[in-house]
């Protein structure tokens, strides 16, 4: 992998750097561009760090969609409430967006809601997140068996890729040894899309 390709000189700054430079593309293409490369193979990235500031950019497209801005607008309404473990939010646009039927009993729901939560923890504190030692995806993992048991139907298609990049930007992070302040780059996203999407706010 990428990370251990990393020579021994790299710094912690430098690993910091780089997972927030991947953080906010990452960002950058689900909520402005709403077009995501879904494939998070580290063979799909290229990281320049000079000249300031440091750039990741974009090597492969082909596993890329994009995404109806109606979607994108519930998933970060349910991203946005998971920061602060607001359930009935993250219920209400899960449904909205076909992740439940609204039929689901007491234990699916808060299954569903504790992963979702651990998707927005990185995003709800203003302290630098250090996904190694928090190790997300693993969490998460404890949930998939209630959620598979008691599950009324399969998530939206679009879930599947996007979780797919989500999770390799984390286990990436985490690879990495990053330490990210992921807090003012979702906000900052998050503004973004509310502006230019003023009507899927009303």
């Amino acid at each position: 992998s990428a990370p251990a390709a990393l020579p021994s000189s790299v710094t912690q700054a430098q690993r910091d750097e780089l997972g927030l430079r991947l953080l906010q593309l990452t960002l950058a293409e689900l909520f402005e561009w709403c077009y995501m490369q879904t494939d998070p193979n580290w063979s799909n990235f290229l990281y320049r760090p000079t000249p300031a500031p440091a750039q990741c950019f974009l090597l492969d497209f082909g596993a890329a969609r994009e995404y109806a801005a109606k979607f994108v607008a519930a998933y970060l309404r349910i991203v946005d409430a998971a920061r602060t473990r607001d359930s009935a939010t993250v219920l209400q646009y899960s449904r909205q967006i076909g992740f439940l039927t609204g039929e689901e009993n007491a234990i699916m729901n808060a299954a569903h809601c504790e992963s979702v939560f651990l998707l927005g923890e990185p995003f709800a504190t203003k302290e630098p997140y250090d996904f190694r030692a928090r190790s997300i995806p693993t969490r998460i993992s404890a949930h998939v068996g209630t959620m598979l048991q008691h599950r009324l139907r399969p998530p939206p298609t679009e879930i599947y890729s996007l979780h797919r990049r989500l999770s390799g930007l984390f286990l990436g992070c985490a690879q990495l040894g990053a330490v990210v302040s992921c807090k003012a780059p979702f906000e900052a996203a998050l503004d973004k899309f509310r502006g230019a999407h003023p009507e899927l706010f009303r």
